[in-house]
């Protein structure tokens, strides 16, 4: 690797760093004014959720990056999956609360799983944020384990994926995708969980149907 590319992947991860606290100090500065102005809670409550989620398309920005230039190593270590589930719920809660959706998770309490934590809330994350969009009443986060896998998953009861998406099952072009940013979005997810090994075995996603809603289940397979 030459020292220019070197340097402009510190100077990539500085800047976005530093751009994701400015956003944690302007979320900080929103919380204060929802106990100033309760009346205004709902309307904070979408500030806050667009500017986590400007700061999770900053990190994948990066990581994106890092894929390209073949320097992104996930920290794969141990983690309850019950707390990780139970701690996206409750992140998510007050802007589920303010569209009047219900958001509950569904995992067994002895689930562990190998995984890394920043890049793995970051799919789940968007999956929620894209969630928060089409569903009507509820959205259920649940784990599983089948095979050789840990199955994250994400579903909400509204219309669901469209068929040719469903059909495609392809996410390695991601201008191929329909809309551009569902297409990186997938395409991002899709590079993660390919980059969760064990023994061998490579993660990916699926996307289908939700049989507890009929809407979308977006499903992140790991190792």
């Amino acid at each position: 690797m030459s020292s220019k590319s070197l340097d402009i992947s510190i100077l990539l991860s500085s800047s976005i760093h530093e751009i994701k606290n400015q956003i944690n100090s302007m979320i900080f500065r929103l919380e204060l004014l929802q106990t100033q102005h309760p009346d205004s809670n709902n309307e904070i409550v979408f500030l806050k959720q667009d500017a986590t989620h400007i700061g999770n398309e900053l990190m994948r920005l990066l990581a994106l990056y890092k894929l390209n230039q073949k320097e992104l190593r996930p920290q794969q270590i141990q983690h309850g999956v019950e707390d990780f589930l139970e701690e996206k719920s409750v992140q998510h809660n007050a802007a589920c609360k303010a569209k009047k959706i219900a958001i509950e998770y569904q995992c067994d309490e002895t689930l562990a799983a190998f995984f890394d934590e920043n890049l793995i809330s970051c799919i789940v994350d968007t999956a929620v944020h894209n969630s928060l969009g089409f569903a009507q009443q509820h959205i259920v986060l649940s784990a599983r384990k089948e095979n050789d896998f840990m199955v994250l998953s994400v579903e909400d009861d509204g219309e669901g994926y469209p068929k040719d998406l469903l059909a495609q099952q392809d996410f390695s072009n991601p201008l191929e995708s329909e809309g551009s940013n569902t297409g990186l979005g997938l395409y991002f997810a899709s590079e993660i969980a390919a980059c969760h090994e064990n023994k061998g075995i490579s993660g990916y996603i699926k996307l289908g149907s939700s049989d507890r809603f009929g809407g979308a289940n977006f499903s992140v397979y790991l190792p």
